[in-house]
């Protein structure tokens, strides 16, 4: 994850290809392509070449689903920027409705480690 704020539902890792459009004297301009590097159910972080202010409101395609709302946070981290998004009202995404490329919900993969070590331990 990308950002400092406190989350209290899970954030589903991925990396999937968007087309990122920010809302400018109420229009919609392109601001390029990013990577979506996580997505929970009520906004998502994609990983960006340049910045967008926070406030701004930014919109992301994908071939399979699309989204709008307000950027939260813009942090620069080694290779990009990665802007967090609080989706609109109304819009809340689940694995159903739209499943990037490498989901992984981190949950699970910590709970399948444990019960790998909690049987590990068992056979001693």
């Amino acid at each position: 994850m990308a950002s400092a704020e406190n989350h209290t539902e899970t954030r589903y890792w991925c990396a999937d290809l968007v087309h990122v459009s920010v809302k400018e004297n109420s229009r919609w301009k392109s601001a390029g392509v990013g990577v979506l590097e996580d997505i929970s159910r009520s906004g998502a972080c994609i990983q960006m070449d340049l910045p967008i202010k926070r406030g701004t409101a930014i919109r992301f395609r994908h071939p399979q689903w699309k989204s709008e709302g307000v950027v939260r946070h813009c942090e620069y981290r080694e290779i990009g920027y990665y802007v967090g998004m609080k989706f609109a009202d109304g819009i809340e995404w689940t694995p159903q409705a739209f499943r990037p490329k490498h989901l992984v919900n981190p949950d699970e993969m910590v709970a399948a480690r444990l019960q790998k070590k909690s049987r590990a331990a068992s056979a001693r």
